[in-house]
């Protein structure tokens, strides 16, 4: 094999490896390795150690930095053989409980690195464009604290939810904010009878309905309760199936709306995956592919036509028997967005303030009328 494979621990290299996965994606926050290593019989000293940091690199490229979490020996007359695996050293911060420091008036970077210090592991926003970043850092939570028993990575998750962000590890097993498809476009499309040597779709749907509606209660004034109430459909969904989202906490216009879009794109984007194994970690650009990609994708069997698909997972796997290759997890980009309505204009009513009784029963008697008028105008946005 042209390619050259390094397994670098704490100062001693591993050589003798025999097969080699490793798995990225936008989904596991932190990515997995396993390594197959032959030894001969006496040579000790060589076995990697549990809980030993190591760092994967591919041609010079660091692929993953994490620790060894599992070592199984085997050993007869003839040799050792042992397989190690591990995770990304972000999988620390998936399993391990959260510092109860509260934060007021913090950013999500500003938060996410105090929790992530204490694990010696980075945030950076590198990868999203400049105007984002500073949109990100130029809002602030008002107060965030990590729950009693929450992992970091669960109190990042609520982060990201509240932002429309996502938190990916990245090689060095530091943490990223990103973005759906931020990573950009790949360099070659995948092509039926070009550069796929397998591939495997899924399609399900049994997640999906035909209507989902959101539902809460809004007060409109002390004596007043209006349902909120917004609907949104799956025309692929033929046959009557309903879904019904209750607010636990109450849904403003704007958070029923995104709620209600989001849950349909998600269900969508959720029953479509397709796998697709290559012969090279590398694209035509001589770039690796990565998870968090935009691939198009021209394949009649699963009709797709020059489809942008979203890279999920990359599976990169080496070993003597069928040497490099790849394999790529695919789902629909809307499946890990979260959509995101206008904000309307807010508007400011300004008071007026009676100078005697007959006034005051002049105002009273307007402002009933606007309520009913806000009312009726309110309950005319309301989907039947």
């Amino acid at each position: 094999m042209t390619s050259k494979l390094t397994i670098d621990g704490s100062g001693r290299s591993y050589s003798g490896w025999t097969s080699v996965s490793v798995t990225r994606g936008i989904e596991s926050f932190a990515s997995t390795f396993s390594v197959s290593l032959s030894h001969v019989v006496g040579d000790v000293a060589t076995i990697p150690r549990m809980g030993e940091l190591v760092a994967i690199r591919f041609d010079g490229e660091l692929i993953i930095t994490g620790h060894i979490e599992r070592v199984a020996t085997t050993y007869s007359a003839d040799g050792v053989g042992v397989t190690v695996a591990g995770r990304s050293r972000t999988g620390d911060l998936v399993d391990c409980s959260a510092d109860l420091t509260s934060f007021r008036q913090r950013n999500i970077e500003f938060i996410a690195a105090n929790l992530a210090f204490p694990f010696g592991i980075r945030v950076d926003l590198n990868e999203l464009p400049a105007d984002q970043i500073q949109a990100l850092r130029d809002n602030p939570f008002p107060r965030f604290r990590a729950q009693r028993g929450e992992t970091v990575y669960d109190a990042f998750r609520r982060l990201a939810k509240a932002r429309n962000v996502v938190f990916q590890d990245t090689p060095a097993g530091d943490v990223r904010l990103t973005t759906a498809g931020a990573a950009g476009d790949a360099a070659e499309a995948l092509v039926v009878g070009q550069n796929i040597i397998r591939a495997m779709g899924s399609f399900d749907l049994s997640g999906r309905f035909s209507t989902y509606t959101t539902k809460s209660q809004r007060l409109l004034d002390e004596s007043v309760d209006v349902d909120v109430r917004y609907e949104a459909q799956d025309a692929e969904i033929q046959r009557f199936r309903p879904l019904l989202i209750i607010g636990e906490r109450g849904f403003t216009r704007a958070a029923a709306t995104s709620r209600v879009f989001w849950e349909a794109a998600t269900r969508a984007g959720n029953s479509i995956t397709a796998r697709y194994t290559l012969g090279s970690w590398r694209q035509s650009d001589g770039t690796l592919w990565r998870p968090n990609q935009v691939v198009r994708v021209r394949d009649p069997y699963v009709g797709w036509d020059d489809a942008p698909m979203l890279v999920v997972d990359v599976n990169y796997r080496l070993d003597g028997s069928e040497g490099e290759k790849v394999e790529l997890s695919l789902q629909p980009q809307a499946a890990f967005e979260i959509w995101d309505p206008p904000k309307r204009p807010r508007v400011v009513r300004k008071r007026v303030r009676p100078t005697n009784v007959f006034e005051a029963a002049d105002v009273l008697a307007r402002q009933r009328l606007e309520r009913k008028q806000r009312l009726a105008k309110l309950r005319s946005e309301v989907v039947p």
